[in-house]
């Protein structure tokens, strides 16, 4: 993965600005995943599950959403977006 475990915290940082809730839940080591409830957007983080795998639902929930087109982000996390929404 082209994003290293310290920028985890970054990711968390956009899904907020784009008033996503993270929420912290043990969920049986999936990783997490974003999710909308009564009308609001919440990111799961899986506390079960190890760094890297929480690192990728975190990367693919941002990739998921269009607005964080209008973000600012790192070239290197704006690379590994590019390369998500584009695999296959």
């Amino acid at each position: 993965m082209a994003v290293s475990q310290g920028q985890y915290d970054e990711i968390l940082d956009l899904l907020a600005r784009l008033d996503i809730t993270a929420r912290q839940e043990h969920l049986g080591g999936s990783g997490g995943g974003l999710c909308s409830m009564q009308g609001r957007q919440i990111f799961f983080v899986d506390l079960d599950a190890d760094p890297a795998t929480r690192l990728d639902a975190a990367l693919g929930a941002l990739a998921s959403l269009p607005a964080a087109d209008g973000l600012y982000l790192p070239p290197n996390l704006r690379d590994e977006l590019d390369r998500r929404r584009t695999a296959p």
